[in-house]
């Protein structure tokens, strides 16, 4: 059987923090993992946070989705880490609307086959759910009003999610 790759490796460290989440072990360990170089643990470890509740490291997740804007193409194709920690924010009811309104609003054109391919629908989608509670009546609709006329289908449901969350 083959050895690990040292990212298989880091994934299952994060994995077992599971076992013991109230340790203070567990936090130090999502917040290394969140200021980690790979996307793809970055997003384990946000989703961890969102999993066990971790709202003690909503200022890391913001500096780790802040960081993923910053030459995302190479930091993070695929919106993967910014929709992972979108999905945290979110889970962890954070009230911040700035992450929201940034990511409901982000396009990540990423080259494709015969052209390019919009990675960051989902995120869009994600961050319109993170604005029904926390954005003005007034915002939200005119923000979703704006992504259900978006090209890429998993943004317009997501809009569509999110204005059936306004229960107004």
């Amino acid at each position: 059987m083959p050895e690990p790759t040292p990212l298989a490796k880091k994934i299952a460290g994060l994995n077992k923090l599971r076992a013991d989440p109230n340790s203070g072990d567990t936090s130090q360990a999502l917040r290394g993992a969140l200021a980690d170089r790979s996307q793809h643990v970055v997003a384990k470890a946000a989703e961890l946070c969102s999993e066990l509740g971790k709202s003690e490291l909503v200022a890391d997740l913001l500096d780790a989705y802040q960081r993923m804007f910053t030459d995302p193409l190479k930091k993070d194709p695929g919106c993967l880490a910014k929709t992972a920690i979108a999905s945290a924010l979110v889970g962890l009811e954070c009230q911040d609307i700035e992450p929201y309104r940034q990511g409901v609003k982000y396009q990540q054109h990423e080259p494709a086959w015969g052209g390019e391919k919009d990675t960051a629908a989902q995120l869009r989608a994600v961050c319109a759910a993170g604005m029904v509670s926390c954005a003005t009546c007034m915002e939200a609709i005119t923000t979703f009003a704006d992504l259900l006329a978006d090209p890429c289908k998993p943004a317009r449901i997501g809009a569509a999610r999110a204005i059936a969350s306004l229960g107004h």
